[in-house]
């Protein structure tokens, strides 16, 4: 195995040397092949760049030049006013800091947008997870008002609020067709085709009622969401708002949650 492992990185290099824009591409299959031999599940990370923090970048999908445009400030600032306007109006997140800005893009990177919280939950319980996922899908849903078309940044967003609920169904007992059971701890190879489709559907059912959430909070906060555009807009790149100001547009955090 490891000899063909040194076969197929030898063979990228030679690639590379005899043609550079096939490099990538050698690699890649290199990496499916030994992954494929060593029947594991391919690890589609390695594609996207999935951060926590709530950074959105692509690294197939760069911008050629160094300045951000009206047009790419304007869609950031609408999905970045998404994810901070849930967020603000869910108090099953707990937090004492937050910012949000948008980040001129680095030397062959792409626009950036990032809101951060401090968050301070203490458990994390079902509201919290489906809180975590409202928020994932509130930048989707305020583009979806503003008629703006998707864009690498849902990369992150869907596949942070998939693995939500993907713990929330196999890992924590949260579903109620899968109570207090962990389903990692049975070979999947004992699981029945039906079993791995009634997983699949508990899995799409706690993010539908996540993007139910944010689609209400959205809705009801359509006016403070078009103040909170227009703060980004206005504000110099890669200076964020603080908590204090983004108070002053939105208000104060509600003490229960909107149904």
């Amino acid at each position: 195995m490891k000899k063909l492992f040194f076969a197929l990185v030898s063979l990228s290099l030679i690639g590379s040397i005899l043609y550079p824009l096939h490099a990538l591409a050698l690699t890649s299959l290199a990496f499916f092949i030994i992954k494929f031999l060593h029947n594991d599940e391919l690890d589609f990370k390695i594609l996207f760049k999935f951060d926590d923090n709530g950074v959105h970048d692509h690294p197939f999908i760069k911008n050629k030049t160094q300045t951000m445009t009206a047009k790419q400030k304007q869609h950031i600032s609408i999905h970045e006013s998404g994810h901070l306007l849930v967020l603000w109006f869910s108090p099953e997140i707990k937090f004492n800091e937050c910012e949000v800005a948008i980040h001129n893009p680095a030397k062959g990177e792409g626009p950036k947008g990032s809101t951060l919280e401090r968050d301070i939950t203490e458990l994390h319980d079902e509201d919290y997870m489906l809180a975590k996922i409202a928020v994932s899908y509130g930048a989707h849903l305020l583009e979806k008002k503003y008629n703006t078309k998707l864009h690498d940044g849902h990369v992150t967003d869907l596949g942070y609020a998939t693995n939500i609920a993907n713990e929330m169904v196999t890992q924590l007992g949260m579903s109620p067709h899968f109570p207090l059971i962990n389903l990692l701890a049975i070979n999947h190879k004992f699981l029945s085709p039906e079993m791995k489709q009634n997983i699949q559907k508990a899995i799409l059912e706690m993010l539908e009622i996540g993007r139910k959430k944010a689609e209400k909070i959205i809705d009801e906060k359509s006016e403070l969401a078009k103040h909170l555009i227009q703060a980004l807009l206005d504000q110099p790149l890669s200076k964020p708002l603080t908590m204090s100001e983004i108070q002053k547009i939105l208000g104060p955090r509600p003490l229960k949650p909107i149904y």
